[in-house]
């Protein structure tokens, strides 16, 4: 997929969020991506381990997540990923899957795209099998680059080694309800109420 970050492509797709809010979620965007080129000049500068405490701390991860929620996968997690859109959509998260979402009768690929560009947060399920996808790779790579909120969501075992992530991973592999629980309690303000 060709992701752009576009600053003014950012509209959200969920519409019960103000303008004001959205305005706030892209500043919080701008500076994520501005830290991650800082953190890669200077990855031991204190002041930017602080900005990226600040910049990812519970309540910008709740503000992304208000603004939609992606979930990025690899077909062979298809089924994991369908089960947790469903849970959170029951929580009342605003959560958006492609296999849920994508309407047959428009491109499908540009529906992705505004999806991905659109949402404050992209959940990415982690497998062995996500690594070697090319477009789950992309998604990632487009999110963190783009200065979303990105939490990986480990659905098989697996090492992290070298992976870039905003946000510390939930594992779902010995419980998937507990899992997701988790999620729930930290990009909503309800907390879990599966």
């Amino acid at each position: 997929m060709n992701y752009t970050t576009d600053n003014n492509a950012n509209t959200n797709y969920n519409s019960d969020v103000p303008t004001g809010e959205t305005l706030e979620i892209n500043l919080a965007e701008q500076q994520r991506r501005s830290l991650r080129r800082a953190l890669t000049k200077s990855p031991g500068d204190p002041a930017l381990h602080e900005a990226y405490t600040r910049l990812t701390n519970g309540r910008n991860l709740i503000r992304s997540a208000d603004n939609g929620v992606f979930i990025s996968y690899t077909r062979s997690d298809e089924l994991f990923a369908v089960d947790l859109a469903m849970a959170l959509q029951d929580a009342g998260v605003n959560v958006w899957l492609d296999s849920l979402h994508v309407v047959d009768s428009q491109d499908w690929r540009k529906q992705i795209e505004n999806a991905l560009r659109t949402s404050g947060l992209v959940l990415a399920i982690i497998s062995p099998e996500s690594f070697a996808d090319q477009e789950a790779t992309v998604e990632r790579e487009y999110a963190i680059s783009s200065g979303k909120m990105l939490m990986p969501v480990i659905s098989q075992r697996v090492r992290l080694n070298e992976v870039r992530f905003w946000q510390p991973p939930i594992d779902c592999t010995r419980n998937f309800d507990i899992g997701v629980k988790h999620i729930i309690s930290m990009i909503t303000t309800r907390g879990a109420t599966v």
